[in-house]
């Protein structure tokens, strides 16, 4: 990360860039104390870490460097093999918790660029687009680090990027709400359904 005026830039100029970690069979099957929770691409649904996932538990011998593959609360993790462009915002997340090397991970400095308002950009169509014209591969599509490295942008006043991120932590949060709220009218839904077909066994 290299110190430059923040009006435009690359991505990489303000953040910490780098893969995940690949796990490889001998740590599956190693015999240790040590083990993490393991961030898979098909965790990330519509772009978000579901509320109370679950994640996959792998066990490491304890001579596995994985520190810096540690995630934060504020990184993003952004998908760039097989299934392309998952991004999640880590919130919070049990401890510790490591991305594939399917993901590249994005560290930025918060009082440069709130990592909320860069997930919002990373997901928006005209990012997206961008970078899907950037993958190679057919059978297994990827997308090199470089070029989440080269994205460029440019970043408004940490006051604007303040606003930017209240408006979207409120519009997440109404979008959690409504999708808790269209899960229970679904259930009440069915079980009244149910209950004009429903036979007891001793008729």
């Amino acid at each position: 990360m290299t110190t430059v005026p923040y009006e435009h830039c690359k991505l990489s100029d303000v953040a910490e860039i780098f893969l995940g970690f690949n796990p490889s069979r001998k740590v599956h099957e190693a015999s240790s104390s040590l083990s993490a929770q393991f961030l898979q691409v098909k965790d990330v649904v519509d772009q978000r870490l579901p509320l109370n996932s679950e994640f996959k538990e792998i066990h490491l011998p304890s001579t596995t460097n994985f520190s810096r593959q540690l995630l934060q609360l504020g990184d993003v993790v952004v998908s760039v093999r097989g299934t392309l462009l998952k991004c999640a915002l880590i919130e919070q997340s049990p401890s510790p918790l490591i991305a594939s090397a399917n993901f590249v991970v994005v560290r930025t400095n918060s009082e440069v660029l709130k990592p909320r308002v860069l997930w919002a950009y990373l997901c928006s169509e005209s990012v997206q687009s961008y970078m899907q014209n950037r993958s190679t591969g057919t059978v297994q599509p990827s997308i090199n680090i470089s070029e989440i490295k080269d994205i460029a942008l440019s970043l408004p006043s940490v006051e604007t990027q303040a606003k930017i991120d209240q408006m979207l932590a409120a519009s997440e949060q109404q979008y959690e709400h409504a999708q808790m709220a269209s899960h229970l009218r679904r259930h009440e839904a069915l079980d009244i359904s149910a209950t004009f077909l429903h036979v007891t066994n001793n008729e």
